[in-house]
């Protein structure tokens, strides 16, 4: 797969944080494979925009709705800004909008090698099996061509005996 990160991923997160600004969508949507371990991966769709305060306050990913059930609730408001909270907060959404879509290919990236790493030793299983299956044939048939000989030669011997 191709690396994650780079200007194209940039890019894109800036293409549809400014599409949600400018209302050509009312939402932005993320949909991702989520590694769960080495050999199970799980499907996750996720809202990015807008954004709610349970995502915010959520610590870990993916954000599942039962992960959601079980934020605090307390909301601490008295908080002095200089700059203004709209500055910072210009600079801290897109900053956290880029890192959950980072995130995402991450995890994308790990599942799909985790998925190709499980391909590959089933495959290598399989050949095993094949190569044992072929060695067993190939040994019966050379044992039955072995007895075939061994008839033959035991055969002509007694024809011979009796002549």
């Amino acid at each position: 797969p191709r690396r994650p990160a780079g200007r194209r991923t940039r890019h894109r997160c800036a293409a549809r944080g400014e599409g949600y600004a400018r209302g050509d969508f009312d939402r932005v949507v993320l949909v991702y494979w989520h590694a769960k371990n080495r050999v199970e991966q799980t499907q996750v769709v996720e809202q990015l925009l807008p954004i709610t305060k349970e995502q915010l306050t959520m610590p870990n990913k993916p954000r599942t709705p039962e992960a959601l059930g079980k934020i605090d609730a307390k909301t601490y408001t008295d908080f002095a800004f200089d700059p203004s909270p709209e500055e910072v907060l210009g600079q801290l959404l897109p900053a956290y909008f880029r890192t959950v879509i980072f995130h995402a290919l991450l995890d994308s990236a790990a599942a799909e090698h985790g998925a190709r790493r499980r391909a590959m030793q089933s495959a290598t299983d399989n050949a095993k099996e094949v190569l044992g299956n072929l060695g067993r044939t190939y040994n019966r048939e050379r044992q039955g061509a072995i007895t075939t000989e061994l008839n033959e030669i035991i055969g002509g011997a007694s024809a011979l005996e009796d002549n």
